[in-house]
């Protein structure tokens, strides 16, 4: 249920309120002596909650005092967030503010001595809640546990400790987990149906662990106990001020029926295809949400976002993928500096990003669609947390970072940008890209090798989709490379001999090739190969599925071996 959490979450707070790091930005912004104070009734609290988790179960009374915790925990969450909140501010205001914005900071609700007063009596309330349900610890007999020893659950408790900003790359994946959890399931017969188990699948080494551990420490993860997460629909008559997660599941619902207290609300999304949000829920909600951490407008009929979205300083994730209506962008969300991913994929109609994109110096992940025939390239390479880029269907683009380095540069996807011809895929420009995703392009003439020898990639993985071959750059990275994914290639017969040079390869995935008839009869000299898997590959299938196929001998020294004729 969903107290089981709270340990986990009462362990984040400790460890943040620890750390060297926060410390410091406490000692920055002068309220450091109130956080430690918060930090003892913290830890008073913390020792009795693992003993309150096992005990709760037969005990109404010890699990509304529980919830009195969770909620008390939330609330100093966000007022730690605003720590991070006012540094970023500050760092973006010391390396890019005009003499206007320092002025303009002054008189502001972030002048520093508003600021820590502000804060700091924030803090010594939630410590006064938090004493004053800690006193209650006695009554209920709970013994002092410091460390979670309760078998089978240990394993699950660690999913604590997975650090959400650092996990980039697999965001949509956990998009759908979470959609799926929100959404309205029917059973065969239209009644309601309860999701039990739900599997993660894919490729080894694209985080499936820790993709589950995220979603499973996330609170959506807990939407069967209805206390923190809410559908809302037209027969929707009111919303408790302790939910944390909205989903909306119908278009065109009058927001100002419902007036809730929204301001504790972590994410808004729209779950069901073809529901989307419109301006008018923009202004009547999101301007509400003062904490939300995930935005999703996917697939939203709305052509501009508020300049009001500026003030939603605490959000992690903006998604307007597949919004073929918005044109422009305020130049105000270059203002959410704790913003880690924005996706403006599939927004075919964007005729340019927003200025000062270097603001947002947080963001490790931003995917684009956009008409401009130039990429705000400089603004780009000065976000120095970016770890994942995707640049998707820029019809007008000719050229990308050919004159710039993106230092921080891990994942890099470039698909659909018909007119592309140059790409420099070298340490030059991006000395730590690890992963190269290339799905269908029409040109391919970026990909040839390198010229400089010293300067050729240290690629562990790609990801080619919808080609007509490989391409023969592929050799260059045969001493790295680890993952490799031929994928979509239609009209594919034969694989290229020199593949079997990929000495390092670890993993090899083969899916939708239809007419590719057979491996190379020396697979064997791969031998750093763990991992193959083949699927939806008729020709393969038949000749190499497992104990059956004729030729399974071939691979069956492989350790683990994926075949199937379909994707289930």
């Amino acid at each position: 249920m969903a107290e089981s959490f709270i340990f986990s979450i009462a362990e984040s707070l400790a460890a943040k309120l620890a750390s060297r790091a926060y410390q410091e930005a406490s000692r920055l912004v002068g309220v450091y002596d109130d956080l430690q104070e918060l930090k003892t009734s913290l830890s008073y609290v913390k020792a009795v909650l693992l003993d309150a988790e096992q005990k709760q179960e037969h005990n109404h009374e010890l699990r509304e005092w529980l919830k009195q915790i969770k909620l008390i925990f939330y609330d100093a969450e966000n007022f730690l967030d605003e720590v991070d909140c006012e540094t970023l501010s500050k760092q973006v205001v010391r390396d890019y503010g005009t003499p206007k914005d320092k002025v303009g900071r002054f008189f502001s609700s972030s002048n520093p001595l508003v600021f820590r007063y502000k804060l700091g009596h924030q803090i010594k309330e939630i410590k006064k809640r938090l004493d004053r349900v800690a006193a209650d610890r006695n009554k209920f007999g709970l013994q002092v546990i410091d460390v979670d020893r309760r078998g089978v659950h240990r394993r699950e408790m660690t999913y604590s400790h997975v650090v959400e900003s650092k996990v980039v790359g697999r965001e949509h994946d956990k998009e759908m987990i979470m959609k799926l959890l929100m959404e309205p399931s029917l059973d065969d017969n239209g009644g309601s149906k309860h999701i039990s188990v739900i599997p993660i699948v894919g490729i080894g080494g694209l985080g499936k662990t820790t993709l589950a551990r995220l979603v499973y420490m996330h609170d959506l993860a807990v939407y069967v106990a209805k206390d923190v997460c809410q559908l809302v629909s037209s027969n929707t008559q009111d919303i408790s001020e302790n939910v944390l997660h909205l989903s909306f599941v119908e278009n065109g619902l009058r927001c100002n029926s419902i007036k809730p207290s929204l301001q504790g609300a972590r994410s808004i999304l729209f779950p069901v295809n073809e529901v989307g949000a419109s301006e008018a829920f923009l202004n009547a909600w999101v301007s509400n949400c003062k904490y939300l951490r995930y935005l999703d407008l996917s697939d939203s009929t709305c052509e501009t976002l508020p300049q009001s979205i500026s003030k939603l300083k605490h959000l992690r994730s903006i998604s307007l993928c597949n919004n073929t209506r918005i044109k422009r962008l305020p130049s105000s969300i270059c203002k959410l500096q704790n913003l880690q991913v924005l996706r403006l994929d599939g927004c075919s109609n964007l005729e340019t990003l927003p200025k000062k994109l270097r603001k947002l110096i947080s963001l490790q992940r931003l995917e684009i669609t956009t008409k401009q025939s130039i990429l705000p390239e400089s603004d780009i390479a000065k976000l120095n947390r970016l770890e994942y880029l995707c640049v998707q269907d820029c019809d007008n683009l000719e050229s990308l970072f050919v004159e710039t380095r993106l230092p921080t540069l891990r994942t890099l996807q470039v698909s659909g940008c018909a007119n592309l011809k140059s790409l420099p895929l070298d340490t030059h420009h991006f000395p730590q890209l690890e992963t190269l995703v290339i799905p269908g392009i029409a040109n391919e003439d970026w990909l040839d090798r390198s010229e400089d020898t010293n300067a050729v990639l240290r690629l562990k993985s790609i990801y080619f989709y919808g080609m007509v071959t490989l391409p023969h750059s592929l050799q260059q990275y045969a001493s790295t490379l680890q993952t490799l994914v031929i994928a979509c290639f239609y009209e594919l017969e034969v694989l290229p001999e020199w593949l079997w040079n990929l000495s390092s390869l670890k993993s090899l995935y083969i899916s939708e090739c239809p007419k590719l008839k057979s491996l190379p009869s020396d697979i064997h000299r791969l031998t750093s190969l763990q991992v193959l898997g083949i699927i939806k590959c008729r020709e393969l299938y038949r000749k190499y599925e497992p104990q059956v196929g004729e030729c399974w001998p071939m691979i069956s020294h492989i350790k683990h071996t994926y075949i199937r004729d379909t994707w289930e």
